[in-house]
């Protein structure tokens, strides 16, 4: 819908009816005292297609920036998860890397977050150093943690489940569902 509304107000657009049908659709009820809208339904906009995250671009960032994180010049990246509460074997487990200039339009340092399904990389997450100010579409102004890289899909993978069968004696497992993958970290290596 181009305008947010409530539940009742999608189902009137959805399907061209008037307020008392709409509500009688959601609560599972006829409504016999609801008269059908005299216009027809518009036509749901065609998405366009996304673009999914290249495999090679996306090993490409994340192996550059692993090597980056260990590199001297990694060492505010590695300050950076150190004052996290996380140690170097949690960046490991999660392949962590440090990006000097993010591949993102701010070009902000940040640290770079794989997000992993079926062992190949589907989404990078940049976790800026400092909280960056950017300016959307619409022009306007807004302060930033984290961008993904163009073409990331993180719907339909749960972050950190490369590291389910790493995680601690399999007699106390238990799945914690975490507000950010710096919380997952941090949860994964307590």
């Amino acid at each position: 819908h181009p305008d947010w509304k409530d539940a009742i107000e999608f189902v009137r657009w959805m399907h061209g009816v008037e307020f008392l049908e709409a509500a009688a659709k959601l609560g599972g009820k006829d409504a016999p005292s609801a008269t059908k809208a005299s216009r027809a339904a518009p036509r749901r906009p065609q998405a366009k297609p996304r673009k999914t995250l290249n495999p090679d671009t996306a090993n490409k960032i994340a192996g550059e920036a692993s090597d980056n994180l260990w590199a001297d010049d990694g060492e505010v990246a590695r300050h950076y998860l150190r004052g996290r509460g996380l140690d170097s074997s949690t960046w490991l487990a999660y392949n962590l890397g440090y990006a000097p200039r993010s591949a993102t339009a701010e070009r902000a340092p940040a640290i770079v977050i794989p997000w992993y399904r079926q062992g190949s990389i589907v989404a990078i997450r940049f976790r800026f150093l400092a909280p960056v100010t950017t300016t959307d579409k619409g022009g306007r102004q807004r302060t930033v943690k984290t961008k993904a890289f163009r073409g990331s899909t993180f719907a339909g993978t749960m972050f950190g489940g490369t590291t389910i069968d790493r995680a601690a004696d399999k007699r106390y497992r238990t799945l914690l569902v975490v507000e950010g993958e710096l919380n997952a970290m941090s949860c994964y290596q307590v």
